[in-house]
């Protein structure tokens, strides 16, 4: 007879508790030490330049403003951290501190989930070395590390994503029927909603995300069976807090930028250029009735055909899935600029935005399959957000270098001696910073969590109508599929927006997406072990017809 562990009753007293914090403990401070033996010197990309602008010139004295549409948390971030340390390692410090501990609330998370699951027939200790195991990946996989050197919103989202995820299981929890007396739910859904507007706020792909993981919270504000006092007490600081720490904030420091108003419709046009110019196309051929004379589009067309070839020629590999460089068509001189020039910066952004929106009432189909091609960029039998092998810090100190001495950065760094001080180290880092590679064993989970995570998926969506359809199944494992759901939702979420608007083929966009995939994947694993036990021991139990 299959033996069944209930979370609140005798028979699941953790006896190995010891040696459970015991190896969490260890596990940690192994990854601590891995973490803090590296290089600490912190890696510039291509928008870092954006990135420090702001925090730069306010510490130079010459004010904080945005450029290049970015948001203004992480700036602001940065202004306090550099502005107390005066060094840049503070940077990748405050990263790996994050880490850390977004992997310590990603345990936390699961301990929790293990309650939301009662009368479970996996065994508390096997449960418990399944949460270590994924706690071990979490903390050694190279793909967070990586972004943790970034100086980029990525390097901490990570850890936000996951306190979203554990303020989430949280209030399910308090929500039972043993903790809704407590009325913990109430802080903890609170807290919910406000990192849900805080994730979009520090990194716009997430708005998605941050919707679908607070669903369970406005279910709970819109129950009529809880107090009204309740329910404001709850989401009144919350969205208070949200709208003055988060909003508000963002949209005066939009107006105060130059690019904040343009960035979006050029990203997304340059990004469909070639639907776009194929509408355009035929919106000329045709003499469509639309409010854009003939001349102005064979005119646009021209630009367009010589921005898409001359991106194509200069990086003929980046976006195969669309076909050209849409980085390279937006940030080079060849198209945007010549817009301006000829038709006017508000009738070229009004021209972007009405052919985006034409393009997809014409030609839906494409603009879908655009989409679905996006998406299988993640959802296949190897997803991205696994590959990360391994860490060439040399050469990425000499592109951070590069990076670092564009005469844009320079303009605004100029003679602040912590940027020398940068600048000097990472050369030194150049010549001499280690090469991180995962060992085999290591090398071989993550390709066999990279080729199941997509099965998975498929095999938790498969399961729920069995799983929901009965009301002893829906008692069970409703919480439990609710925080496996929102775990699925940040993945979901983040890709759909990303494919709607960008595209998935940049890499960051699925490594920031590490601490959610395994989560949900490890979570996941669990959910369907406990369904196949449950059918199997129903079968077994089942008397066979006489024959």
């Amino acid at each position: 007879m299959t033996q069944i562990f209930n979370p609140g009753g005798r028979l699941n007293c953790r006896v190995p508790t010891v040696a459970f914090h015991t190896a969490w403990i260890a596990i940690l401070l192994a990854a601590a030490w891995h973490r803090f033996s590296l290089p600490p010197w912190p890696l510039a990309e291509g928008d870092s330049g954006a990135i420090l602008n702001p925090p730069i010139s306010l510490l130079r004295e010459h004010g904080f403003q945005l450029v290049s549409a970015q948001s203004f948390l992480y700036p602001g971030l940065l202004s306090v951290v550099l502005g107390v340390f005066k060094d840049f390692r503070a940077i990748t410090i405050l990263s790996h501190l994050l880490g850390l501990g977004a992997g310590m609330l990603l345990l936390a998370s699961w301990r929790t989930a293990g309650v939301l699951l009662p009368e479970r027939r996996i065994s508390p200790i096997l449960y418990d070395a399944a949460g270590l195991a994924m706690f071990a990946i979490a903390l050694f996989a190279l793909a967070p590390v990586q972004m943790e050197y970034t100086i980029r919103p990525d390097s901490i989202c990570p850890f936000f994503a996951a306190l979203s995820i554990y303020c989430m299981a949280r209030f399910l929890r308090s929500r039972t029927r043993a903790y809704a007396v407590k009325r913990e739910w109430i802080a903890w859904g609170a807290a919910a909603l406000f990192v849900g507007f805080l994730l979009p706020a520090l990194k716009p792909s997430f708005w998605m995300s941050g919707m679908l993981s607070t669903i369970p919270v406005w279910f709970a504000l819109f129950d009529h069976q809880e107090r009204w006092a309740h329910r404001a007490l709850m989401a009144g600081p919350a969205l208070a807090a949200a709208c003055f720490l988060l909003i508000l904030p963002g949209r005066h420091f939009s107006r105060m930028d130059p690019n904040s108003s343009s960035f979006f419709p050029e990203s997304v046009f340059s990004i469909h250029a070639l639907m776009i110019r194929e509408q355009i196309a035929a919106d000329a051929k045709e003499r469509s009735a639309i409010p854009y004379s003939r001349e102005d589009l064979e005119s646009t067309l021209r630009l367009l055909d010589a921005g898409i070839q001359a991106s194509r020629a200069a990086n003929p590999r980046k976006f195969s899935s669309l076909g050209y460089d849409a980085d390279g068509l937006l940030h080079t001189g060849i198209f945007f600029p010549k817009m301006d020039a000829l038709h006017g910066s508000e009738w070229a952004l009004q021209f972007y935005r009405y052919y985006f929106r034409r393009t997809w009432e014409r030609q839906p189909r494409a603009m879908a399959v655009k989409v679905i091609t996006q998406l299988r960029a993640f959802y296949n039998f190897d997803c991205p957000a696994y590959r990360q092998r391994k860490i060439d810090l040399r050469e990425s100190y000499r592109y951070s270098i590069i990076n670092l001495n564009d005469p844009y950065v320079q303009g605004f760094m100029g003679q602040w001696p912590p940027a020398e001080r940068l600048l000097q180290a990472e050369a030194m880092e150049a010549a001499r910073a280690p090469e991180i590679r995962t060992p085999p064993f290591f090398d071989w989970t993550l390709a066999a969590l990279a080729a199941t995570y997509f099965p998975v998926f498929v095999l938790f969506l498969a399961a729920l109508p069995w799983a929901l359809s009965d009301e002893g199944r829906r008692a069970r494992y409703g919480r439990f599929i609710a925080l496996l759901a929102i775990a699925y939702g940040y993945n979901a979420g983040n890709n759909l927006g990303i494919s709607i608007f960008h595209t998935l083929e940049v890499t960051r966009y699925s490594h920031v997406q590490f601490a959610t995939t395994l989560f949900s994947q490890m979570l996941g694993l669990i959910f369907l072990r406990e369904v196949a036990a449950e059918i199997v021991a129903r079968n077994s139990l089942t008397p066979k017809p006489p024959l």
